[in-house]
């Protein structure tokens, strides 16, 4: 049982070889100038808002079922939409801050 390799011709090419830079391609300034830099996507601010509003929520429903806790729902609604509201808004300050920010930089 004996196999034949196949003898290496001229024309074939080693892939173990590293190949010289200088053959495969050029390096000048003016590409790595033009390439953009990948942005990092902005911090969620919704899912985080929305994930406090859950948490919140839940811990009044299991306090006053647990706990005996009475409050009334329209205004516990209300103050829940409200702070909600102003976490997003303070969110999307901070985010444009510091998006210019290093759009100026």
């Amino acid at each position: 049982m004996s196999t034949n390799h196949p003898s290496p011709s001229e024309d074939s090419q080693n892939i173990f070889e590293s190949t010289p830079v200088s053959e495969t391609e050029t390096h000048d300034e003016s590409h790595y100038a033009s390439t953009p830099v990948p942005q990092r996507p902005p911090f969620p601010t919704a899912t985080l808002v929305l994930g406090l509003v859950a948490v919140v929520v839940a811990i009044l429903v299991l306090g006053a079922n647990l706990l005996q806790w009475t409050y009334d729902p329209a205004i516990v609604g209300a103050s829940i939409l409200a702070g909600a509201g102003f976490l997003l808004i303070i969110g999307g300050i901070l985010t444009h801050r510091n998006s210019s920010r290093k759009a100026n930089s």
